[in-house]
């Protein structure tokens, strides 16, 4: 990795600006209450947006990934430091109050970032996100900052399977009607709860063509 934009590689070695001289004393103290070196520091600083949830199933999988990411960013010479932001599920927040929420959680999303990034003045950042208003958030918020950004996407959910076909989670909504017209008991109607979202990853309404609308884009 070469040096900063405005400067190059710091006069005492410090390849991030903020972290150079006197003047960065202080919050190379800080960083190293953390555990962070002195030669950690003089890398290339770059940030991982996780937006890990145990609330929301697209985001589940993401610290597998964020351990993963950090590993890279080690081997290329760069030292990752770890944020997060939210993640509302829009399944979760359906057919109540909390709908309205769901877009407006994506500019606080892209804000968040944008403020933790500016304020640390990160050199680049790996963004960690899965579903449809996360994933535009994340991409927003590198427009704005205009910095090295990758993203970095949970895995597809896989289909469940029902009688010999596959299902994608929508099979819970032809479920209660398949139910209200007695073509199911309450046993059946629970089975298909529990097998319709096979693993902790983003279902494939919106989430799964944002995702890949942006790896055939970007």
């Amino acid at each position: 990795m070469s040096g900063c934009k405005s400067c190059g590689t710091c006069g005492d070695g410090h390849f991030n600006p903020v972290l150079s001289g006197d003047d960065g004393a202080l919050k190379r103290a800080l960083y190293k209450s953390m555990g962070h070196t002195d030669e950690q520091l003089r890398r290339p600083v770059i940030a991982v947006v996780n937006s890990y949830t145990n609330a929301t199933a697209g985001h589940a999988d993401l610290n597998d990934l964020t351990a993963e990411v950090l590993k890279g960013i080690d081997e290329a010479g760069g030292v990752g430091m770890v944020f997060g932001t939210i993640a509302p599920c829009d399944g979760i927040a359906e057919g109540h109050l909390g709908m309205r929420y769901i877009l407006a959680a994506r500019e606080v999303i892209t804000s968040s970032i944008e403020v933790m990034m500016r304020a640390h003045r990160f050199d680049g950042m790996v963004l960690l996100g899965s579903c449809d208003k996360i994933v535009p958030a994340m991409l927003m918020a590198a427009a704005r900052l205009d910095i090295p950004a990758i993203l970095v996407n949970g895995g597809p959910m896989y289909p469940a399977e029902y009688h010999g076909k596959h299902w994608d989670g929508n099979i819970v909504t032809e479920a209660i009607g398949w139910k209200k017209r007695g073509e199911i008991d309450e046993a059946e109607f629970r089975h298909i709860e529990d097998i319709a979202e096979p693993g902790p990853v983003p279902a494939p309404c919106m989430a799964r063509p944002i995702r890949c609308a942006v790896s055939q884009r970007c």
